[in-house]
């Protein structure tokens, strides 16, 4: 049986951030579940119930960093993802690049920087 409930999953082990980033999703309005998960093995085990056509993820998580979640969730779902962090190398963004991740934000980043990545990855 196919997943069928269509849901943003948004990674992130910052609560405070998990937070912002949920208040932004509720407040576009979107027709999506917003799942909300510290950690990669979550974010896969709610992918295996939802449709997932947005992940949003930071790159720094305990076990799997998410450019790997990154990987995983397009190579599986082919869903559209952010990629955040306070981390932005010249190698992180050729890495981001290479994996075709849609967006990729360096913390801290504006919430109209994030709500317009959330709504190009939606129509691409």
């Amino acid at each position: 049986m196919p997943p069928s409930i269509p849901a943003i999953i948004i990674v992130e082990d910052e609560p405070h951030i998990l937070v912002v980033i949920r208040r932004i999703l509720r407040d576009l309005q979107l027709p999506y579940d917003i799942i909300a998960v510290d950690n990669a093995d979550s974010a896969l085990a709610q992918a295996a119930y939802h449709t997932c056509p947005l992940l949003i993820t930071d790159y720094l998580l305990r076990g799997t960093n998410g450019l790997e979640l990154a990987r995983e969730f397009k190579a599986r779902y082919r869903s559209a993802v952010i990629m955040m962090t306070a981390y932005a190398t010249p190698e992180l963004r050729a890495a981001t690049r290479a994996a075709e991740i849609d967006h990729f934000l360096s913390k801290p980043f504006l919430i109209a920087d994030l709500e317009r990545a959330i709504c190009s990855a939606l129509r691409a």
